[in-house]
């Protein structure tokens, strides 16, 4: 993956994160992963400290997880790594974030500064439309409710979004407005 936005969906338990675990040293070339991990899911190595990032940040290599504490330390995060290069930025749990200035910047700018992004949530309405409309993959989980197939339908064909209702746990549709789409298990 290099410079791309990607956004992940589907119900709770339908292996979103699971996805993440076994695909994220794939991600980055660089090799360069912060995750902002709301819920302590991860086991990569943790910062408990704001001011920590600054150390791991300067490495070529690193795996980093860390929890925002309240919006002043997420902002703070979101700041720093707008002015980071060659990064992939996973935000688990992104309807939990306030869409701030930064945010805005890497989903319009990140690609200059080779920042991947990638936004992991239950349903797609419950993440900012800018984020979706500059979204260049989608992985997408089971998901039956209504008003969420009416958005996968603005962007699928018909048939895909028929599949989405009934893809069994850890199977995901993959689509790429360029490439099309594809059925996957984890």
């Amino acid at each position: 993956m290099n410079n791309k936005i990607v956004c992940i969906f589907g119900k709770k338990g339908t292996g979103k994160t699971t996805y993440i675990k076994n695909n994220i040293l794939n991600f980055s070339e660089y090799k360069r992963i912060l995750i902002i991990d709301i819920l302590d899911e991860y086991t990569i190595l943790k910062i408990n400290k704001i001011y920590e990032i600054n150390k791991f940040i300067k490495n070529y290599d690193f795996s980093i997880r860390i929890i925002p504490e309240n919006e002043e330390e997420y902002n703070f995060i979101c700041e720093y790594i707008f002015n980071t290069e060659n990064i992939t930025v996973v935000f688990e749990e992104a309807a939990f974030y306030p869409v701030n200035e930064y945010i805005l910047k890497l989903v319009r700018f990140g690609r200059h500064k080779k920042i991947n992004q990638i936004y992991i949530t239950q349903r797609p309405y419950d993440i900012n439309r800018n984020i979706t409309a500059m979204a260049d993959e989608f992985i997408i989980f089971n998901t039956t409710e209504p008003r969420d197939l009416d958005f996968f339908k603005k962007i699928l064909p018909p048939i895909a979004v028929e599949k989405i209702k009934t893809l069994p746990k850890y199977h995901y549709l993959k689509y790429s407005p360029s490439i099309g789409y594809k059925i996957n298990k984890l």
